[in-house]
C-alpha cells in the first residue's frame, strides 16, 4: 500500500489480501499521476479471488486522475450504442482514455461479431509498443488514433483464462505487451476476513464456532462463501430465526454443492474409489473424463493436504483413516455420497 499515492489510497482500502497486485497497480497509477506513460495492465486469476473489486478500484483511480473510463463487460457491451460510443471516443476524445475490459478473453471467441472482431484488433494493435507514435485505423477510421501515447490511451484486461487471450495466435505476444498480474489465492485468515463481511452485508447471526466450517470451504477462494452465505441468507428469512446454527451451516454448504472442508462431489467419487481399490493418477483420469489434468491434480493435491488421501508405494492412490473418517462424519451430517 505504500507506493500508492494518497488520493487513490482509499479505493483500494476494502480489498482484502492481494498486498502485491495492489503494490504493483499502485506503481502503475503513481507513474500516470507523475505524467509518465500508463502501462497496460492484465490482472488474472480464477473466479472469486477480487477481480472485479480491482476493477473497481481502477476505475475510480483513473476517474480520479482525469481519464476518461469505458469498463467494458466482454462481448456484450462491445455492440449497438455502446459500441458507436467508443468509436467516437478514439477520433475525438480531448482526455487520455482507458479501456477496462473484463472477461476479456472472450473477445477471442466472440469474434464473429463484427464490431468485437474490430475491437479486439484495435486492441491487440493499441496495445503493441511498435504502434507508439503511429497511427491506428481500424474499418476506414471507425476506430482510430492518429498518433498513438501511453499518455493518451491504456487498457486494463481481466480474465480467469488468460490463454485464450492467444486463441488462434500461436503466441504469447498479445498477453506479453501488459503488466501481468496474478491475483493469489487467499489465506484462512483473508478468507475469515472476507466471510466476516458477507455475513454482515446480510445481516446474519451465526453461532459461535461454526464461521469456521463455513470459512474452510473457501480454499482460497471467495466464491464458495458468496455461495454459502445467499443460502444462509434464505435459509434465515424462510425459517425466521434469529441465530443460525451448526447444523443450519451444514446444510448450506450442501445446498452449495459441497462438502465439508470445500471438498467437491468429484473429489469424494476420487475418495470413494481408492478407499476401494488403490488407484495411479493416470487411472484416474481414465476412470473421471469430465475432469481435466489440471484439476485432477490440483484435487489430489489438495486430498493429500489434507491428509485425506495417500500415495502407497507401487500401488496408487489409497483412503487414510483421516479420510475415512471424514466420510463417515458427512454421511451422519446428512451429505450424500454418491450421486444414486
Amino acid at each position: 500500500m505504500q507506493t500508492i499515492i494518497e488520493k487513490l489510497r482509499p479505493n483500494f482500502a476494502g480489498i482484502i489480501g492481494q498486498k502485491k497486485a495492489i503494490e504493483n497497480i499502485g506503481m502503475i497509477l503513481n507513474a500516470v499521476d507523475a505524467g509518465a506513460d500508463a502501462t497496460p495492465i492484465l490482472i488474472r486469476g480464477d473466479s472469486g479471488l477480487g477481480k472485479t473489486h480491482m476493477l473497481d478500484a481502477i476505475q475510480k483511480s483513473y476517474e480520479i486522475l482525469g481519464w476518461q473510463v469505458f469498463r467494458i463487460n466482454c462481448p456484450s457491451e462491445i455492440v449497438g450504442e455502446r459500441y458507436a460510443q467508443i468509436c467516437q471516443a478514439t477520433r475525438e476524445s480531448l482526455v487520455p482514455i482507458v479501456f477496462i475490459i473484463d472477461e476479456s478473453h472472450r473477445m477471442a471467441g466472440a469474434v464473429t461479431r463484427v464490431s468485437v472482431r474490430r475491437f479486439r484488433d484495435f486492441t491487440q494493435q493499441a496495445t503493441d509498443a511498435r504502434m507508439i507514435g503511429k497511427e491506428i485505423s481500424i474499418n476506414d477510421g471507425e476506430l482510430s488514433v492518429s498518433c498513438l501515447s501511453r499518455k493518451q490511451m491504456t487498457f486494463v484486461l481481466a480474465t480467469n483464462f488468460a490463454s485464450k487471450l492467444e486463441e488462434g495466435k500461436g503466441s504469447t505476444s498479445f498477453r506479453s505487451r501488459f503488466s501481468d498480474i496474478l491475483l493469489e489465492s487467499y489465506t484462512r485468515k483473508e478468507s475469515d476476513d472476507i466471510l466476516e463481511l458477507m455475513i454482515k452485508g446480510k445481516d446474519l447471526r451465526v453461532a459461535d464456532g461454526t464461521r469456521g466450517i463455513i470459512s474452510a470451504c473457501a480454499r482460497g477462494n471467495a466464491r464458495p462463501l458468496a455461495n454459502i452465505t445467499a443460502k444462509l441468507a434464505t435459509m434465515a428469512s424462510g425459517m425466521n430465526k434469529a441465530t443460525l446454527n451448526k447444523e443450519d451451516c451444514l446444510n448450506a454448504i450442501r445446498l452449495s454443492d459441497l462438502f465439508p472442508a470445500g471438498i467437491s462431489l468429484p473429489e469424494v467419487d476420487i475418495m470413494l474409489r481408492v478407499q476401494k481399490v488403490p488407484t495411479a493418477q493416470n487411472v484416474m483420469l481414465t476412470l473421471f473424463p469430465n475432469i481435466d489434468v489440471s484439476a485432477m491434480r490440483n484435487s489430489l493435491a489438495y486430498l493429500q493436504g489434507k491428509d485425506f488421501i495417500r500415495m502407497s508405494k507401487g500401488q496408487g492412490y489409497v483412503l487414510t483413516p483421516i479420510g475415512e473418517r471424514y466420510l463417515t462424519d458427512c454421511t451422519k451430517a446428512g451429505f450424500k455420497l454418491t450421486r444414486d
